[in-house]
């Protein structure tokens, strides 16, 4: 038996809100790891420079980077979906640049005097 399409839409509404929920929580945990890295890179950078980065904010929000992301459990699922998430965010697996594109032929374009 179909669904008929007033249903089907009814579902996809009802569906809408648990799909944006997973989908938010994996971009959050993406965001939360990139902005690790980010404040350990400055990190470095402030030692490279040797300023103390304990004397700075930056200090503060990666450990609150890190107690933020200790907080989330790793499991099998959890991974599996920022494994999934990371995956369509790669635009490197696109072979589209590899195909030959269509470029029009040169123009020979006229010098100025022999149109005058």
């Amino acid at each position: 038996m179909a669904i008929r399409r007033a249903d089907r839409t009814r579902l996809a509404r009802l569906a809408g809100p648990r799909l944006r929920e997973a989908h938010d929580a994996v971009e959050d945990r993406a965001k939360l790891r990139n902005k690790l890295c980010f404040f350990r890179r400055v990190a470095l950078l402030l030692a490279v420079a040797e300023v103390e980065p304990e004397s700075t904010c930056i200090a503060r929000r990666l450990h609150e980077a890190e107690a933020a992301l200790a907080a989330i459990p790793d499991t099998p699922e959890l991974a599996k979906a920022d494994e999934a998430y990371l995956a369509c965010l790669d635009t490197r697996s696109i072979d589209d640049w590899q195909t030959p594109r269509y470029r029009p032929p040169p123009r020979v374009e006229e010098p100025v005097k022999s149109a005058i």
